[in-house]
């Protein structure tokens, strides 16, 4: 049998002497270090984009650019209130029509009539147009020359109920102020869309 004869190769100088390893742990070093850099970038941007969104919230509620529902809710409360006794009149008005045909529509739209009463005594045009046709817009002005800002005047009759069309409803209010002694007459004109009657005309 021949015997057989293995040549013993020894290692590259560069893994003898250990600079092979020493260039991959330097690499190594350096891909961790940037990769250590883009979790901190990340971390500075997410942090950056909460702040600007906080900026942001707080710049659109000092210039208004808050949603519509919230604008008239704020309206409505910086708006006066009927008292007590303003209150219980309105709920007491006495809602009678000629015929039985109006007073039915008169007792569909009475839930809307009473809150276009609370708005129209204290000037709230705000608060009507929650109650309005899309296509009028509103600013109340009874014409009271003597009675004070800031406080709501009386509503004495609602009268002259009258239907010029089946969807149509028209009657006149009757305000008063018992601090000037002054009385207003408006004509309302509401209007019935999709079976709910709204404010068309005041």
């Amino acid at each position: 049998m021949t015997k057989s004869h293995f040549k013993f190769t020894p290692p590259p100088a560069k893994l003898k002497s250990g600079k092979f390893f020493g260039k991959s742990a330097r690499y190594a070093a350096f891909l961790s270090l940037i990769l250590t850099g883009c979790e901190t970038v990340d971390s500075a941007l997410t942090a950056t984009n909460a702040v600007l969104g906080a900026t942001n919230a707080v710049l659109g509620a000092a210039t208004g650019n808050a949603s519509s529902s919230s604008s008239s809710s704020s309206s409505y409360s910086r708006s006066p209130r009927p008292t007590a006794e303003q209150q219980l009149k309105i709920d007491n008005l006495a809602f009678k029509a000629s015929n039985a045909q109006i007073q039915r529509a008169v007792a569909e739209a009475k839930p809307n009539i009473q809150k276009m009463l609370r708005m129209t005594s204290c000037f709230n045009s705000q608060g009507v147009k929650a109650i309005a046709t899309s296509d009028h817009l509103y600013f109340i002005n009874l014409a009271f020359t003597y009675h004070p800002d800031g406080k709501c005047v009386d509503v004495v009759r609602v009268h002259g109920w009258e239907m010029p069309a089946r969807n149509v409803l028209k009657f006149v209010v009757v305000y008063s102020s018992e601090i000037s002694g002054e009385t207003r007459d408006r004509t309302v004109e509401m209007r019935n869309e999709d079976g709910e009657w709204l404010v068309h005309n005041l």
